[in-house]
């Protein structure tokens, strides 16, 4: 029998073998990929390009490919992501800000600034608890009443890895 691949004449092993060896057959696969893709995505050999970043030209492996080189493409992913983080935080439109908590006006550090001090800070998150602590219990009560059981085996399981006596009695 003849290859279809190479044109040799080979010694079948089974009664369908169309190639001599499996580097025929895979030579053969490769191709036959490469002409069902140009077929069915209208392939059309893409033209070289400039790279965005160095200004090399290159022969791109598909369309969306921009830069020349994996280098090239860190630098200017980099480049974008120092962009976003100056602009980040760069203070707001306007100069000065009022605190969400005691009111005075203060220059923000940068964008996610709300209050004037950490003393604030910490007001802010205190009066946010006080405000919603009711609604915090209900929810760790209702857990509780839920799993009474496994809640009441970590428990004794932390006070023994803890050495803490069981003070219920």
């Amino acid at each position: 029998m003849v290859c279809k691949e190479c044109g040799k004449e080979f010694e079948p092993r089974h009664f369908n073998q169309k190639y001599c060896s499996n580097e025929c057959k895979n030579e053969r696969e490769r191709r036959w990929q490469r002409e069902y893709q140009r077929r069915i995505h209208h392939y059309k050999p893409l033209e070289t390009q400039i790279c965005a970043v160095c200004g090399k030209g290159f022969k791109p492996r598909h369309k969306r490919h921009k830069y020349c080189s994996e280098e090239c493409r860190c630098v200017r992913k980099m480049a974008k992501q120092n962009q976003y983080d100056l602009k980040r935080r760069q203070p707001k439109h306007h100069e000065t800000q009022i605190c969400a908590v005691c009111g005075k006006e203060f220059k923000p550090v940068n964008v996610q600034n709300i209050y004037c001090s950490p003393q604030c800070r910490v007001e802010a998150q205190r009066r946010y608890h006080a405000a919603n602590r009711e609604k915090y219990n209900a929810y760790h009560r209702a857990y509780y009443e839920k799993h009474r059981e496994e809640c009441q085996f970590y428990v004794k399981k932390w006070r023994w890895r803890h050495d803490m006596p069981d003070v219920r009695g």
